[in-house]
């Protein structure tokens, strides 16, 4: 005599799918609260160090171009390094203040 199927479409005594099922749906519970966190971290970790590199690149050279600039206006050499270190003496200063708080309590 042929089995029932039970509400699922499978047969009311077939354990063994309802074991899979079972262990597949705690295997995505699972994965889902610990890979994908993990992943998503990773993934911005590898963005903010892509854009901390570029971002230092662009610096650097923003400096270097300034510098070079500097060098062609007229009069002596060291007064565009002398520039040069006052905006990078103004850029500590500025992230020097972000670090520490303005009104300690």
């Amino acid at each position: 005599m042929p089995e029932t199927p039970a509400a699922g479409g499978a047969p009311a005594d077939d354990w063994a799918a309802r074991l899979a099922s079972t262990i597949e749906r705690s295997i995505e519970s699972v994965r889902s609260r610990t890979t994908e966190p993990v992943a998503a971290i990773v993934r911005w970790l590898a963005v903010g160090g892509a854009l901390l590199l570029v971002g230092t690149a662009l610096a650097v050279l923003v400096v270097i171009l300034a510098g070079r600039l500097l060098a062609i206006l007229p009069g002596p050499v060291w007064s565009a390094y002398g520039v040069a270190g006052g905006m990078i003496l103004l850029a500590g200063v500025f992230v020097l203040r972000l670090r520490t708080p303005r009104n300690p309590a």
